[in-house]
């Protein structure tokens, strides 16, 4: 009866929406542009609600079907192929080989990357392709320093960012201070020389840096 077929269809739409969040949910944003991923998330949630107010199993199933053939109709961005490239690219890179502040380095790069590619639209007269932004998106990621290259560069840093403490401590006035905290201010200084040299990297460099003069500033303050 359509009483019958009502209510069996009441007991589907738990199922059909739920089915419907799925598919929307694998779903990449960045895929598409900005308006046809408004477009898609419309059909999306006029689905929902048409599934809600289906009558019957056969309304409840041309709900949930309409909303899938619709939102599969919402084109891509053209450069989906090269989007899906640079990510192949960038899962390839074995992050291993890379420090921590590195490793964000390169997920901003790949963010930048599909970006650059999912905004790119030829222009008329202009010889510049997809790929060739695909070139400059991979560029960005090679551009990102690896552990050996970062060690290179924080080597060479060293001895200038030993001389600025150096530097920093030379400034203070020693008779400002009582011989106790002088003392200190000189242990902070030999340490602070220490963690630069066994720094691993550029950022942890900074860090050693950082926290140096940050400790003897907390030891002339009294702090």
């Amino acid at each position: 009866t359509k009483e019958e077929d009502i209510e069996a269809g009441n007991l589907q739409k738990d199922g059909a929406i739920r089915e419907l969040r799925n598919y929307y949910e694998s779903l990449n944003e960045l895929d598409y542009t900005e308006e046809n991923w408004k477009t898609l998330t419309n059909i999306y949630t006029t689905g929902i609600e048409g599934i809600r107010l289906a009558e019957g199993t056969r309304a409840v199933a041309k709900a949930y079907g309409d909303a899938v053939e619709g939102m599969k109709a919402v084109e891509v961005v053209e450069t989906l192929a090269q989007i899906n490239a640079l990510k192949e690219y960038y899962e390839a890179i074995d992050k291993n080989d890379y420090f921590a502040a590195q490793q964000e380095e390169l997920k901003v790069a790949l963010a930048k990357g599909v970006e650059m590619l999912r905004t790119f639209v030829a222009e008329e007269g202009s010889e510049k392709t997809a790929d060739d932004v695909l070139a400059e998106a991979k560029a960005l990621l090679d551009a990102v320093n690896n552990k050996e290259k970062d060690r290179e560069i924080a080597n060479g840093k060293k001895a200038e960012y030993k001389q600025n403490l150096q530097n920093y401590v030379d400034s203070l006035n020693q008779e400002d201070y009582t011989a106790e905290t002088w003392a200190h201010v000189q242990s902070l200084l030999e340490q602070g020389k220490a963690n630069i040299d066994a720094a691993e990297g550029t950022a942890a460099l900074q860090v050693a840096y950082d926290a140096t003069i940050a400790a003897i500033e907390k030891a002339i303050n009294g702090k």
